[in-house]
C-alpha cells in the first residue's frame, strides 16, 4: 500500500486532550462493538494514534501517513456520532463543537492532502 506522509501537522494542547480523550472514549467508555453503526477503523488502528499523540506537546510536528490522519478523522467522526450532545462537556471535557473544530482541522488534512489510491481506506 502507498501512502502519502503529512509533515506538517502540528496540534494545539487542547486538540491533543480532545484526541486521547476520544481515544479513552471510543475504546474504554462507548467500545466499539456497542456502535450504532459499524466503527470506521479498528481498535488497532485508534491505539496507532493513541499511541501518536501520547507523548507530544503543543505544536510539536507530528508525521501521519495519509491512513494514519484518516483514521483519526474517523475516530473524531464515529465520536460525534454516537455521543448525546449533552454528553460531551460531561464525558469527555470538551463541547462537540470544540471536537468539531478539530474534526474539521483533520478533514482538511485529508481533503487537501491525502490522495486516494486503490486499496487504501476512505
Amino acid at each position: 500500500m502507498i501512502s502519502l506522509i503529512i509533515t506538517n501537522m502540528r496540534f494545539e494542547q487542547v486538540e491533543i486532550k480532545i484526541i486521547k480523550g476520544a481515544y479513552r472514549e471510543l475504546l474504554l467508555g462507548i467500545e466499539l462493538s456497542r456502535f450504532g453503526a459499524p466503527a470506521s477503523f479498528s481498535e488497532v488502528e485508534a491505539k496507532h494514534i493513541d499511541e501518536m499523540v501520547r507523548n507530544i506537546t503543543a505544536n510539536e510536528e507530528v508525521n501521519f501517513s495519509c491512513n494514519e490522519i484518516k483514521v483519526l478523522r474517523n475516530m473524531l467522526s464515529d465520536l460525534m456520532r454516537e455521543l448525546n450532545i449533552y454528553e460531551f462537556s460531561t464525558r469527555m471535557g470538551y463541547s462537540l463543537s470544540e471536537v468539531f473544530v478539530l474534526f474539521i482541522k483533520v478533514k482538511e488534512s485529508v481533503d487537501t492532502i491525502c490522495i486516494d489510491l486503490p486499496n487504501q481506506n476512505s
